[in-house]
């Protein structure tokens, strides 16, 4: 997963730096672990990989400049937070 993080984050540095920016830091295996407690799920073990590198996208930037088809890669924390209430994500 990290040579596929490397190079999304080398096209995305060449291509669109904004959306660069807005990538979080990788999430703790007790983030990971507390959504998937949460939310009763098991995430396939390369969501948990790339959660590890890239805990989705914050900063008013994130909503401009989606990663993912122009939209949002969520952190686990807004991923949680809609699978509670029983919103899509």
């Amino acid at each position: 997963m990290q040579e596929i993080w490397t190079r999304i984050e080398f096209w995305l540095k060449a291509n669109a730096p904004q959306v660069l920016d807005t990538l979080n830091p990788g999430a703790s295996e007790s983030q990971i672990k507390a959504v998937e407690d949460t939310l009763l799920i098991q995430f396939p073990d390369d969501v948990k990989s790339s959660y590890r590198i890239h805990n989705g996208q914050s900063g008013y930037d994130c909503y401009d400049y989606g990663l993912i088809n122009g939209r949002e890669f969520l952190p686990l924390e807004r991923i949680q937070d809609n699978g509670k209430f029983g919103k899509n994500f």
